[in-house]
C-alpha cells in the first residue's frame, strides 16, 4: 500500500489531511450487455464510469 508523509508536518502545528482519490475509469454494465448481446451500445448511454472517493478530514491538534 502506497505510503505518503508530508514533508511539513510538525507535531507542535495544528493541522489537518484530506484525501481524495479518483478511480480509473470502468465500463458501464451498459458497455458489458451491448458486447454480450454482439450490438452497439444506445445512443446517450454511458459506455464508462469513474468514481470517486472522499475520506473524512482526519484532524491534528498538538498537545500542550
Amino acid at each position: 500500500m502506497p505510503l505518503w508523509k508530508d514533508p511539513h508536518f510538525g507535531p507542535h502545528l495544528t493541522a489537518f489531511d484530506e484525501v481524495r482519490v479518483i478511480e480509473i475509469p470502468t465500463d458501464h454494465w451498459t458497455a458489458y450487455d451491448a458486447k454480450k448481446l454482439n450490438q452497439k451500445p444506445l445512443e446517450g448511454s454511458p459506455i464508462s464510469l469513474q468514481e470517486r472517493v472522499y475520506a473524512s478530514t482526519n484532524w491534528h491538534t498538538p498537545r500542550i
